[in-house]
């Protein structure tokens, strides 16, 4: 079985690495008109435990009677039963409550239905009550998103979901109409609003802003991980960020992510190692998951349902985790429900009181078992941390709530963005109240207006005039909403415009890494749009996440695409920026960075022949290649950074190489009118015209205007000094006779993933590294072909450039193929694709 690596992957040091293996279609498990078999007893599940999590119930998708069906198990350890009924040649999925608790939208597929088809898996949506009551359809076609969520409950009333169409429908249950969310094509999967309509996600873990006027979603960068789903208030989003964990949460309004729940967290002990599926419950008190014992594929593997309680307010798990099922079988995709507790659910920081109010009647009120009087309305003040079981007793009835105390602290800055130049927002881990508190900058700058988001979590700053130049933000006074609140001592934050580039006036298109915010200013309407790259082929990041191309592409999305046409055409005004790393010399030439729709079709294309680069531009007199004339722009080092500009405006071009001024040409005339919509790239631009360029490109800029020599110069000098702050990373040349290797994945393994490495373990024979033994990380698969390294043979000698692997962020996110122990350091082939 294909596993990843414990010598790679250390909880609570790094990110474990994606292993996704969906391999065939679950609905095809077991032949359709096989009789289920029966469900294990219910003595073999797990018993109930004692906990305080009140009425409810957890549904879940399970093949234990055969087919898969969706299945129910009541909080209170009450023996689990098939929630929705057999039926030949259909398997059901993706069940999802209803926040009230009454019922379970699901979707019925037909058995044979592809887990990741290109439009998603399509069924009926139906909806099905938890007391037996019957079933009705929601909708004659819904479709699946990637990981098998389907649907979301906007109220009790309304739910959202995916059309036969791909577009996002919200709908009335009662009147049975529907209104469209989305507009068509944005998503090939389809994309899932949440229940706030403020955030969507694709299915992969991309958290993006969602405008309900123009009925739209904004790009957003998407996550290493899988399983993507939003809490009900619309503050977290939620995923699993690695091979079976770990399970992160990221607050919506900050940008602030928090681990929820590590991979092999001892909690879950041997049968939890692997993490999948979790779901919140409508009201965020309960977290829902599955784990199995260290197997990850998630239609065959022993998975069991948990479930935790958290706090709403962080989603830190507070008390144990408690497993539900026991059987051995595959029981995934989880969704819990639970009741409101009769004497409430409380978090507060110490000291903390508390009134509880039983209905009328005579309690005897105890806190973890000590009673503290007797009637109702008892104030109760908690003076420690802790975690704390309260209950009612009284007339053969136990009423139950909960009291989690947390340490007593201020609140914390977790952020601090400058917006359009003007406008600085200081957030906070926690709701505050700045009445009273004091801002100032060290520059003296004026403070025009001062205001508190709606969700009281961060401080807008509104300035009279633009941040052109660093300065110093003093905060002091800034409280907490505790019972006695805490105040924040006085805290200096820096406050800068980007570093780079300089200016933003015209910038169409701005990529610095992939780990970067990448988004550029809607001039129309002052929003901000972000900006997308996604590989192709032979092309991968490093541990920069810059990009590195070996005959590979990465691909712009559509809308800054479009962007970039629509600002050059508007300007006839262009500035092409990049800092560019060649590997090796070019010929063809090779394309560095391309805005055209194959070899002879181009508006522009920077590239390299030889060690020189070239430049060719769309104009009125230059053609359809935009090659008459190609301009020859100067030698530029291999291995070396470099920062190269080509800025033009009609009748005159000129290129910059590290700041200084190298070519500059008035043989290029006219505008920009006879450009077309092109594909925006970087790397090879074709499939079927070869024009590999070899090396790293990032910090690429494109504006609808010509900077001059001086902002050429500054943006130069920025980006260098970026450069020279990136930690060193140590690095050596090692010669290996190859002992073993671990199994190279299939695609059918990995689905719908295309991206694998897989560790060889090598006898060290010569380099530089002190060590007689190393296991080594290589790239085997890239965009579902296998690599050079497959061919790799047991006894044969290789040369590497090899560096830690815990020093590789870029590689967190997938899945690693090692069978070659765990004992020795781990290493990434630096000089493999």
């Amino acid at each position: 079985m294909v596993s990843a690596h414990p010598a790679f992957v250390t909880p609570g040091t790094l990110l474990a690495l994606i292993v996704l293996l969906a391999c065939e279609s679950p609905y095809a498990a077991r032949p359709a008109d096989e009789t289920p078999r029966p469900a294990t007893p219910a003595a073999a599940e797990a018993p109930a435990a004692d906990a305080p999590l009140g009425d409810g119930f957890v549904v879940w998708q399970s093949n234990r009677s055969g087919p898969w069906r969706i299945w129910i198990r009541g909080l209170d350890g009450s023996p689990p039963r098939q929630l929705t009924a057999d039926e030949g040649g259909r398997g059901h999925c993706c069940a999802h409550v209803a926040p009230d608790g009454r019922g379970v939208a699901y979707v019925s597929l037909p058995t044979g239905q592809y887990l990741y088809p290109e439009s998603g898996a399509a069924g009926e949506l139906r909806f099905v009550r938890v007391d037996g009551g019957n079933e009705r359809v929601l909708a004659g076609l819904a479709r699946t998103y990637y990981e098998h969520r389907a649907a979301v409950w906007k109220n009790p009333r309304e739910i959202i979901y995916i059309d036969g169409d791909g577009r996002t429908r919200l709908l009335d249950l009662g009147s049975g109409e529907s209104q469209a969310l989305t507009v068509e094509g944005q998503d090939a999967h389809g994309l899932l609003v949440n229940a706030t309509l403020t955030h969507a996600t694709s299915g992969l873990p991309t958290f993006s802003p969602y405008d309900a006027g123009a009925r739209r979603v904004r790009n957003a960068r998407v996550l290493g991980g899988c399983q993507p789903y939003f809490s009900h208030d619309g503050r977290w989003g939620f995923w699993i960020a690695g091979a079976g964990g770990p399970l992160r949460a990221l607050d919506l309004a900050t940008g602030q992510s928090t681990t929820v729940l590590d991979k092999g967290d001892p909690r879950l002990q041997a049968q939890g190692e692997y993490v999948y599926f979790p779901m919140l419950s409508p009201d965020g008190r309960l977290l829902a998951f599955a784990a199995s014992g260290g197997k990850h594929d998630h239609f065959r593997a022993d998975y069991d349902v948990y479930v935790a309680e958290v706090e709403p307010a962080t989603l830190q798990i507070v008390g144990p985790v408690r497993r539900l099922t026991a059987e051995p079988s595959t029981d995934i995709y989880p969704d819990v429900w639970s009741a409101p507790l009769d004497l409430g659910r409380h978090f507060g920081e110490a000291p903390f009181t508390v009134e509880l109010t039983p209905p009328p009647g005579d309690w005897r009120v105890t806190v973890d078992g000590a009673e503290i009087g007797r009637g109702r309305a008892l104030r109760h003040a908690f003076e420690r941390p802790g975690d704390y079981d309260v209950r009612a007793t009284g007339g053969g009835k136990t009423l139950r709530g909960r009291v989690t105390v947390r340490p007593p602290r201020p609140p914390e800055v977790v952020r601090v963005d400058l917006r359009r130049g003007r406008e600085v927002i200081v957030s906070f881990d926690e709701e505050v109240d700045a009445a009273g508190a004091r801002f100032a900058f060290a520059s003296g700058r004026e403070i025009a207006a001062q205001r508190l988001t709606e969700d009281r979590r961060s401080v807008v700053l509104e300035l009279a005039g633009d941040v052109a130049a660093a300065d110093v933000l003093t905060v002091a006074g800034v409280r907490d909403r505790a019972q006695e609140p805490n105040v924040l001592a006085e805290t200096r934050l820096d406050v800068a415009p980007p570093s780079w580039p300089a200016d933003r006036r015209g910038l169409l298109f701005l990529w610095r890494t992939d780990d970067a915010a990448n988004e550029v200013e809607v001039p129309e309407s002052g929003a901000l749009r972000t900006c997308l790259v996604t590989p192709q082929g032979r092309a991968v990041y490093d541990r920069h996440f810059a990009m590195v191309t070996a005959g590979g592409v990465f691909r712009v999305d559509d809308e800054s695409a479009a962007a970039v046409l629509a600002g050059c055409q508007r300007t006839s005004e262009l500035t092409v920026e990049a800092t560019v790393t060649p590997a090796a010399k070019a010929s063809g030439p090779g394309r560095i960075l391309t805005f055209s729709s194959g070899d002879r079709a181009r508006n522009f294309t920077l590239g390299l022949e030889g060690d020189h680069l070239v430049f060719r531009l769309r104009t009125r007199t230059t053609g359809p290649n935009a090659d008459r004339p190609q301009l020859d722009l100067g030698p530029v080092p291999i291995g070396k950074p470099s920062h190269v500009s080509v800025t033009y405006t009609p009748g005159r071009l000129t290129a910059y190489a590290n700041g200084r001024e190298v070519f500059t040409t008035v043989e290029i005339q006219s505008g920009f009118h006879h450009w077309k919509p092109r594909a925006l790239m970087v790397g090879n631009e074709s499939q079927n015209v070869d024009r590999p360029f070899l090396g790293t490109v990032e910090g690429v800029a494109v504006y609808g205007r010509a900077l001059d020599a001086d902002e050429v110069a500054e943006n130069h000098r920025r980006y260098a000094a970026e450069l020279a702050a990136r930690p060193a990373v140590p690095s050596w040349r090692v010669r290996g006779r190859l002992r073993a290797r671990s199994p190279i994945p299939t695609l059918a393994q990995i689905a719908p993933y295309r991206e694998a490495l897989a560790v060889f373990e090598y006898d060290v024979v010569g380099g530089d590294l002190d060590a007689a033994r190393v296991k080594v990380a290589h790239r085997v698969l890239l965009d579902g072909e296998r690599t050079a390294l497959t061919q790799r043979r047991a006894g044969e000698v290789y040369e590497m450039v090899v560096e830690p692997f815990l020093d590789q962020p870029q590689l967190e996110a997938l899945f690693v193929s090692n069978a070659v122990g765990e004992d020795g350091r781990g290493y990434f082939d630096i000089a493999s694709p």
